[in-house]
């Protein structure tokens, strides 16, 4: 549980810190539609480095 714990924890932090990136990103020129894909990549990455922590809270409740 640790393990998947650490990991939740460093997905929320990128998470959060991608959306920090787009919001200041957003009032310059800079943000365009790949930056755009590439945020979105990194998004799904991050969500997917979520998931193990709920099966294994999944499977420990059972």
């Amino acid at each position: 549980m640790k393990n998947t714990t650490l990991i939740a924890i460093i997905s929320l932090i990128v998470i959060v810190l991608i959306d920090f990136v787009q919001i200041v990103l957003s009032f310059f020129e800079v943000y365009s539609l790949p930056v755009f894909r590439l945020f979105g990549v990194l998004n799904l990455i991050a969500f997917a480095g979520l998931l193990p922590f709920f099966i294994t809270l999944y499977k420990k409740q059972k």
